[in-house]
């Protein structure tokens, strides 16, 4: 009679590829900011003022706190 032997898989391979993957994004997304800032200066000084405008300047940090709680108190 033959018994049929169950493994767990391998999955050193899947997290060193997982884990190039994500370094090679980070990479790229690194080098394309930076790309910007040092070559196209205009187009740069504009998205940091949008982005100063748009995200920073709506939402304060003790906004953020108070409703992290959500008003509830807990036990």
């Amino acid at each position: 009679m033959q018994e049929n032997e169950i493994t767990a898989p391998d999955l050193s391979g899947r997290t060193a590829s997982f884990i190039i993957v994500q370094a090679v994004t980070v990479v790229l997304l690194l080098l394309s900011v930076l790309t910007v800032k040092y070559f196209f200066k205009e187009y740069y000084e504009d998205i940091s003022r949008w982005y100063t405008t748009s995200f920073c300047g709506e939402t304060d940090v003790d906004e953020v706190l108070e409703t992290a709680g959500g008003g509830i108190d807990e036990v």
